[in-house]
């Protein structure tokens, strides 16, 4: 059996290992208030609602595929930044805009990986349906959003 001493030692340890596991996930929490801010900035508008909202669709919309969150979430916000928005309607644009390109992409690869007719010709028909969406969306966002 255990001595006191030997457990209450054990104890502090654990206690120890728990606060320095802690100490990362402020760090963590801190280091996504200042990407929350800075998402912010580059949307453009003051309503962390929005914001949180933004951060949990585009998170949605971009699978991991065993890459950080953190490494996912930066090609549709550098999408984001380089649109300037002026309002949430040209975010969410934007956000579709950077959504139905990532899949129009991940369709040509299947594109070119289909080994029968039928698979080419099924890929290939979703493949110009995105195509043409993504250009749709692009004529929208000149028409309803055009550069200042």
């Amino acid at each position: 059996m255990k001595s006191d001493d030997t457990i209450r030692s054990a104890d502090q340890s654990e206690t120890a290992a728990s606060r320095q596991k802690a100490r990362p996930a402020r760090k963590s929490k801190q280091k996504q208030a200042a990407e929350a801010e800075r998402l912010r900035a580059t949307l453009g508008t003051d309503d962390m609602d929005f914001v949180r909202g933004v951060i949990s669709e585009v998170g949605d919309l971009f699978p991991s595929n065993g890459t950080s969150d953190e490494d996912v979430i930066k090609f549709p916000t550098s999408i984001l930044r380089g649109v300037k928005s002026r309002g949430p309607g040209e975010v969410m644009l934007a956000i579709q805009l950077a959504a139905v390109y990532s899949i129009t992409i991940e369709f040509a690869r299947r594109l070119r990986a289909a080994e029968s007719t039928a698979e080419r010709e099924i890929v290939g028909n979703i493949f110009i349906k995105l195509a043409r969406t993504y250009a749709t969306l692009m004529e929208v966002q000149q028409r309803c959003f055009p550069p200042p």
